[in-house]
């Protein structure tokens, strides 16, 4: 719908009215935050100025009809706008090396992606409202129009924006640097033009849960800051441009790109030089690749550099999405569309070269180098193989050439060509997590008996109603849901309640998001959930390695690597070995722990635990270790088995690691049910080891093991003495938790009791004997602990005593007292008792 801003009667903050009253039932309708203030002095369009407190009301989520938004030709159109999850892209920020979670704090940034209303098929709208710039582009009518940010030297605050059209750019003589420079990797890698003929067909996959992840580590430069002069627009911008990127992979590659890593600097004392020097995008991907080569923070999958410097070309490797040699890419000329007059580009140049060279990375070569091709924008001397002249269009997508021909950017959608696209989507489906539908957990697998645990979680997204749930259950049948709270940034909490001895909990989250709908953790659920044991860990075997206790290591054909105790050299010369143990003790085994290239090599290394004894019920093996590879693709791997006849085996895999942790340690533990399922019994003759192989092609490979646990489940607790005779039940009371007041975490716990039977915990100095209804009364002198109980459909009771709030002050628990405890239930028309608990009490 557009209107001319010198006819309609509905412009500017009443230009509601004119929307029909059916429009408003179904979405938010706001005017666009921006007033014209005339034509900017170099008559590249008009000057708008925004709305501070427009912007700053603006909703964060949900959709929006923005009205009356003014065209560089004078047209009022309205947007129909969806807003953009920011916090879905798990930005982490850091400035001139240090974090800084709290960067986007205060900014009001909102972004909306969309269309113009009547014009859904052939118009697209990418906005970012802030008070620190906004900027972004419409394209409608078959004109692309920009919104650039034009601040005052470098005060941000409430900066205008121009309002300009590509074709003006264009006659200005604002042309795009060289596009790419497109490298196959030395060994072969993913070269131009090995891609036949693919099925085309659109990949768009909003709505669909089923996104995988692919994280990546975003370097900037000094450069990048001196564009702008002020990190909150800095921060503005590129957080814009990022999330723009992501949604456009989200949408047609069914992958989310997040950024735990994104380094700013603001001082001209950052790490790189290549392009201070005068280098180009190629220079910069060199040095980039050398600094970071296996060794990408945060362990993540890509490693990007965005510049601010005059490259004159973005670069990337091809088909290198979990090669962990040459993931890499560089974008330079990154300008932010800020610089007066523009002289090098458009303003989605930014947008275009970022997704273009990432797209790079995940498989797809240039439009042009398809066989047949998919489009022939390419002029002479950058033709493709398949390629015999230029012919060029107006509907080129991000992969291509099409900016050289006349029109430049407006010949380029923002979108990927369906068949590059089905190519990169396929890419990532090898190798790529699954996003896990934006909830981050930890779970217990072990829960303290008659107390509550706590759980936190972490939404990358913004929970439809503001709800996320934890759904639970301890004995099958239905779950019970639990409203969780919000605790702040992305974080959410919940309580487990207090379960008992012989329970089996079984849980798992959930909430709705806004694009995808309901999204589980774990993925599955309610089909598959999180479980967990009741009961106290007690340690049978632990080592921190600061002392020789049997463990033997063998070769098994590698020429470098043998597993070593000892202390990490950290040899400074090397950046792929471990600098320091896991648990701080100062030892841990790693692979020859000596200065230099000394990674395991052609072959295998294999470290074997001294035997340990499990034959005493429920547990648990757990350890700490360091994985650095630099081909993770499953080849080179840490093999974890387990025996339970010693070491003349059977050996069975229990566990596998196959990705690069980076310098991180990572930890990992095997219940009893994965040695179950793995076809392990417990035995008094258990061993463990651990195998690491660097296999062809010759790869890096480091490992280290630390703080080796192995703890049985006990779920008695060992607290008091048991006397007396119950019922014909037969139920028996035990305590959960401490005997000490000071911990005051003590609670009675009793089970076999008929089923939603009443019942009550009473408690006494004295020991008698004395028949009631079935049972026996064991203990005299009593107090009773109300409220009264019900069994419920497991038969048990659990009461937790509180020694702060005694029933009477006669009845105060205290230590080196000892206390006599029993429980009275309801047996159909008749009662029935349990046994008795004798329990003296410590400080």
């Amino acid at each position: 719908m557009s209107r001319s801003i010198s006819a309609t009667l509905c412009g500017g903050l009443l230009g509601f009215i004119c929307i029909s009253a059916s429009t408003l039932a179904q979405t938010p309708v706001t005017p666009f935050p921006m007033s014209p203030i005339g034509p900017d002095d170099g008559q590249l369009g008009i000057l708008m100025q925004p709305d501070l407190d427009q912007i700053a009301s603006l909703p964060k989520t949900g959709e929006l009809l923005m009205v009356d938004a003014l065209l560089p030709d004078g047209r009022l159109v309205d947007l129909q706008l969806t807003a953009l999850d920011i916090a879905k892209r798990r930005f982490g920020f850091q400035v001139n090396g240090v974090p800084a979670p709290r960067l986007l704090e205060g900014l009001d940034l909102t972004l909306w992606r969309g269309t113009v209303r009547g014009a859904a098929d052939s118009s697209e709208v990418m906005l970012s409202f802030s008070n620190h710039g906004c900027s972004g582009w419409i394209r409608t009518g078959g004109e692309l129009i920009h919104l650039v940010p034009d601040r005052d030297g470098d005060d941000w605050q409430g900066s205008r924006v121009l309002l300009t059209t590509e074709a003006t750019l264009n006659a200005r003589g604002a042309v795009l640097p060289e596009f790419c420079n497109a490298q196959p990797t030395p060994s072969g890698g993913f070269g131009v033009g090995d891609i036949g003929q693919t099925g085309g067909g659109s990949t768009y996959a909003a709505g669909s849960c089923n996104q995988m992840e692919c994280t990546i580590a975003m370097e900037t430069d000094y450069q990048l800051y001196q564009v702008f002069g002020n990190l909150s627009a800095m921060t503005t911008y590129v957080t814009t441009l990022l999330t723009y990127v992501s949604d456009r992979y989200e949408t047609q590659a069914s992958t989310v790109l997040t950024f735990p890593y994104l380094q700013f600097y603001t001082t001209s004392s950052d790490p790189w030089s290549a392009q201070d020097g005068g280098g180009n995008c190629i220079d910069v991907l060199y040095e980039f690749q050398a600094a970071w080569a296996g060794n990408i923070p945060t362990g993540a999958t890509l490693g990007h550099m965005m510049s601010g410097a005059n490259l004159g070309c973005g670069v990337a490797w091809l088909d290198v999405l979990c090669n962990n040699t040459y993931n890499f890419s560089v974008s330079g000329n990154i300008n932010g569309g800020s610089a007066f007059p523009i002289q090098q580009q458009p303003n989605n140049w930014d947008f275009m070269v970022v997704a273009h060279e990432l797209g790079h990375n995940f498989g797809s070569p240039h439009t042009h180098d398809y066989c047949p091709p998919l489009d022939e924008c390419a002029p002479s001397g950058y033709f493709g193989q398949c390629q015999t002249s230029q012919t060029c269009t107006s509907s080129g997508t991000i992969m291509s050439y099409c900016h050289l021909c006349s029109g430049g950017t407006g010949n380029i959608t923002t979108f990927f060509h369906p068949t590059a696209a089905a190519v990169m989507l396929n890419r990532a489906q090898t190798c790529l997590p699954n996003f896990s539908g934006g909830i981050t957990a930890n779970p217990p697998t072990l829960l303290d008996p008659g107390v509550a645990t706590p759980v936190t979680i972490d939404v990358a997204t913004t929970p439809v109603g503001g709800l996320v749930e934890l759904y639970y259950r301890y004995n099958g049948g239905s779950y019970t849901a639990i409203p969780m709270s919000s605790a702040g940034a992305n974080a959410w909490d919940a309580d487990l309640p207090a379960a008992s001895c012989g329970d089996s909990p079984e849980f798992y989250f959930t909430y709705t998001d806004a694009s995808c709908g309901q999204v589980f953790h774990p993925d599955g659920a309610p089909g598959s959930v999180h479980s967990a044991d009741v009961g106290t860990p007690t340690v049978v075997f632990s080592d921190d390695f600061e002392s020789n206790t049997g463990w033997t290591a063998a070769n098994l054909g590698a020429s470098s690597g043998d597993w070593q105790r000892g202390v990490p050299v950290d040899d400074s010369g090397w950046d792929y070995d471990i600098d320091a143990d896991y648990d701080g003790s100062g030892s841990c085994y790693l692979t020859q722990n000596q200065a230099g290239n000394t990674d395991v090599d052609g072959g295998a290394v294999e470290l074997t635990s001294p035997s340990f004894d499990m034959s005493g019920g429920l547990g648990v093996i757990s350890y700490a270790y360091f994985l650095r590879l630099t081909n993770d693709d499953g080849t080179d791997r840490l093999l974890v088995e387990a025996s339970s006849n010693g070491a003349a085996g059977p050996w069975t895999e229990v566990a596998r690691h196959d990705s690069n942790l980076g310098l991180n340690w990572a930890t990992h533990s095997v219940s009893s049910a994965d040695l179950v399922a793995a076809g392990v019994s417990q035995t008094a003759n258990m061993m463990v080891r651990f195998t690491v192989n660097d296999s062809n092609p010759q790869s890096i490979v480091e490992a280290g093991v630390d703080a080796f646990d192995v703890s049985l489940i006990d779920c008695d607790g060992g607290i008091g003495t048991n006397y007396c005779t119950s019922g014909p039940n037969a139920v028996a009371i035990s305590a959960l938790g401490s005997d000490s007041v000071a911990a005051n975490n003590f609670t009675l716990h009793a089970e076999t009791a008929p089923t939603s039977a009443f019942g009550l915990f009473f408690y006494g100095a004295s020991e008698i004997s004395a028949p009631i209804g079935q049972g026996t009364l064991c203990v005299g002198n009593v107090a009773r602990l109300n409220p009264p109980l019900n069994s419920g459909a497991s038969g048990l009771f659990d009461r937790p005593v509180d020694f702060t709030a005694p029933p009477h002050p006669l009845y105060q628990i205290l230590p080196g007292q000892t206390w006599n405890f029993q429980v009275w239930f309801r047996d159909g028309s008749n009662s029935d008792l349990s046994d008795a608990l004798k329990v003296t009490f410590q400080p």
